[in-house]
């Protein structure tokens, strides 16, 4: 008798029945699994941004002031009498 005439046995329905919901299943698995890596990598990308725009606020220089002495003048300018 050729297979397509054959009656499946309990057995055989019950798997071709999970098939369908073990694919779902797994699909779900799946996004989820990728929806994670990208809320990951889009934490990352925060954090270093956070990091990069601390740390060039924290760099940036203020007026720089020198000792004042008898050759500098107060902001670290050299006095116009050394200029020889």
């Amino acid at each position: 008798m050729p297979a397509w005439e054959q009656v499946a046995t309990r057995q055989n329905r019950i798997r071709q029945a999970a098939t369908p919901t073990a694919k779902a299943i797994a699909l779900v698995v799946a996004i989820s699994c990728l929806v994670d890596a990208i809320l990951a990598v889009r934490e990352t990308i925060i954090a270093l941004l956070i990091v990069v725009a601390w740390r060039s606020h924290a760099r940036t220089p203020g007026r720089r002031r020198g000792p004042v002495g008898p050759g500098n003048m107060a902001g670290g300018r050299q006095d116009p009498a050394d200029w020889n």
